[in-house]
């Protein structure tokens, strides 16, 4: 392949692009010679996010060894790319090698994902988190959010905005909340909430659905940021709801006062009386003001439509005997 390449086409690092090549169709032998060779061991293009790290781990111990950059040997991505998408993939071994090179634990990419810890927990790799936060991987970041939302159309972009223990909350995962509160994280850490404009961090898909989603127990974790609370009564959790609040989560707390409905109050909207309960026995408001009901109100209409659908269901009972 290389016949033809002078000496200083290699020291100049021409042939860089057949790295990308090589590694693209998982050719080791090929990206070791091309580092002996004296190429740069930098990886020009072709590394994606749903990239599968565990057959690239033998690629990334060549690559370090030749000195790659851990937190930059992807050329066309940014600062922190490989251990963020290594975290996202959970890939543990991956993961462990960046950091033993030098990567830096808590750079974060606002528009995927944030940090390396959260694209952990963000999807769900409990093993990965617990080393990463071993590696003193900030347990509650983000400490601040961007000037402006990162990804208006990505599921990603919102976890940036979110704490490690909203997003376990938010995925309904018992054993990752469990692990992070276990370790020190904040319970009612919101970083949306410190913000006067925090509305704005709101994707446009949001912002098309808000005005309907007032009239319904309808509540949309993909395109809202929402407490780590509110997160559990959506899921109608009990256990991480239970959790929470053992651990000092507000029973009342929401994004900011008077925007969207308390957690009691969406208990009472999904119609969870379990939920509510547990909720008013750990000294939720009652008559804390809502979006345009009291919360007496909201779970006498939801027993309602309870009561409509059970008389409707024995009237067709009925009608076919």
């Amino acid at each position: 392949m290389f016949e033809n390449e002078s000496s200083s086409d290699v020291k100049l690092g021409r042939v860089g692009p057949f790295t990308a090549d090589a590694t693209d169709i998982r050719h080791g032998t090929m990206v070791e010679f091309l580092c002996r060779a004296k190429v740069p061991p930098e990886i020009k293009k072709g590394w994606y996010w749903n990239m599968e790290w565990d057959s690239l781990v033998p690629i990334l111990q060549t690559l370090l060894a030749f000195n790659a950059n851990p937190d930059k040997f992807i050329a066309d991505k940014e600062p922190g790319f490989p251990l963020i998408s290594a975290a996202c993939n959970g890939c543990l071994r991956a993961v462990e090698l960046l950091l033993d090179a030098g990567a830096r634990v808590n750079l974060s990419l606002p528009h995927f994902y944030g940090t390396a810890l959260q694209a952990a927990v963000s999807q769900g790799h409990l093993e990965v988190a617990e080393y990463l936060i071993e590696k003193t991987s900030d347990i509650n970041v983000p400490r601040s959010l961007p000037l402006e939302y990162p990804d208006s159309s990505r599921d990603d972009g919102i976890s940036a905005l979110q704490t490690p223990v909203q997003l376990a909350a938010k995925n309904n995962n018992l054993a990752l909340l469990q692990m992070l509160l276990e370790r020190g994280a904040s319970v009612s850490a919101c970083p949306v909430s410190a913000c006067p404009n925090f509305e704005s961090y709101y994707p446009y898909k949001a912002t098309l659905k808000r005005y309907w989603l007032r009239y319904g127990p309808q509540y949309n974790k993909h395109y809202l940021v929402y407490t780590a609370l509110q997160y559990g009564v959506i899921n109608q959790n009990l256990n991480i709801v239970e959790l929470l609040l053992s651990a000092g989560a507000d029973p009342d707390s929401r994004v900011a006062p008077g925007i969207g409905d308390t957690p009691l109050q969406m208990a009472a909207r999904l119609g969870n009386l379990e939920l509510a309960r547990l909720l008013l026995s750990s000294g939720a408001d009652v008559n804390a003001p809502p979006l345009r009901l009291t919360t007496a109100e909201l779970h006498f209409k939801g027993q309602q439509r309870v009561e409509t659908g059970r008389s409707y269901q024995c009237f067709n009972t009925k009608k076919h005997k």
